[in-house]
C-alpha cells in the first residue's frame, strides 16, 4: 500500500508487507474451481499499484465474473476498468504517528484522482471511515471539490466497543458476528455474510438491528437508509443468491 493509516487492519499489505508473487496466469489458474462465483473483489493494500492490474481484471470479467475493485482513491489508470469501484479516501485523522510514516502517507494521500474515477466510472461507491462529527466537514469539502455522488456515499464509524455491539447483537437479536483476531482485537468485527447465509433476510436483519444499536454507541443513523441502500444494490446487481 501507498498509505500508512493509523488504524490500517491490514498492516501485512502495508506496513509489513508479506506473500507470494503470483502472475495472472498463476491466478487465473488457482481460481479455475471457482469460476462460478458472480462477484469477485480485488482488495488490499492498494490494488491500483500492481502493474498487471488491468490484465487481471480484463481475464476476470472475460470469465464471467462481476470485478469490483477497493481503493483508497489516490490512484487512476485509464486500463483499469472493472465492474465497480468501491473508494475509501482517506481522512486527515488516518494520518500516523511515526514521523518516517507520516512523510510516506502524506506525499501518497493525494485526493486529485478521485476527480479521474467519477469521470471514467459509471457505478462506484465512496466509503469514508469517521471518528466523529469534526470529519464531516472535511467529507463535504471532498464531495463538493470532486464532485462525489452523493447518492453513493457511505459513512463507517470508528471507535465503538466491540464487545458490548457483538454482545448486544447476540441478546437482543441473536444475531453473531466475529471478533477482530490477534492485533485486529477490538477494532474490527467480521461479519459472515457469505455463500448461502448471504441472503436478503441475513442481510436486512443486521442492517436493522445494527440501525437500532448504533444510536446506543454514540452514532446517530437515520432511519431505514441502509436498508434502502442495500435494497437499492440488489436491484442494481442481482445475484442468483438473492433470488426466490
Amino acid at each position: 500500500c501507498n498509505l500508512r493509516c493509523t488504524w490500517c487492519d491490514t498492516p501485512h499489505t502495508s506496513w509489513r508487507p508479506q506473500g507470494t508473487q503470483r502472475y495472472v496466469g498463476e491466478i487465473m489458474a488457482q481460481t479455475q474451481q471457482w469460476q462460478d462465483v458472480e462477484h469477485a473483489v480485488i482488495s488490499g493494500g492498494e490494488p491500483m499499484l500492481q502493474p498487471d492490474l488491468d490484465e487481471l481484471v480484463d481475464a476476470l470479467r472475460d470469465r464471467g465474473h462481476f470485478v469490483t475493485i477497493e481503493s483508497a482513491g489516490t490512484l487512476f489508470s485509464e486500463s483499469v476498468r472493472p465492474d465497480f469501484f468501491s473508494l475509501s479516501p482517506k481522512l486527515a485523522h488516518a494520518r500516523p504517528d511515526e514521523e518516517s510514516a507520516q512523510r510516506l502517507h502524506d506525499r501518497n494521500n493525494d485526493y486529485a484522482p478521485l476527480h479521474q474515477f467519477v469521470a471514467a466510472s459509471s457505478d462506484l461507491q465512496v466509503k469514508f471511515v469517521v471518528q466523529g462529527e469534526q470529519d464531516l466537514l472535511q467529507i463535504e469539502q471532498l464531495i463538493e471539490q470532486y464532485q462525489l455522488p452523493r447518492e453513493e456515499i457511505y459513512l463507517m464509524p470508528e471507535g465503538i466497543d466491540d464487545v458490548k455491539l457483538r454482545n448486544q447483537l447476540l441478546d437482543e437479536y441473536s444475531i453473531e458476528v466475529g471478533r477482530g483476531l490477534g492485533e485486529f482485537a477490538g477494532k474490527i468485527i467480521r461479519v459472515g455474510l457469505m455463500g448461502e447465509s448471504c441472503v436478503p433476510a441475513n442481510v436486512f436483519a443486521l442492517l436493522n438491528a445494527l440501525e437500532k444499536i448504533l444510536p446506543e454507541h454514540g452514532f446517530e443513523v437515520a432511519n431505514g437508509v441502509a436498508a434502502a441502500a442495500a435494497s437499492a444494490q440488489l436491484v442494481k446487481h442481482p445475484s442468483p443468491l438473492f433470488t426466490g
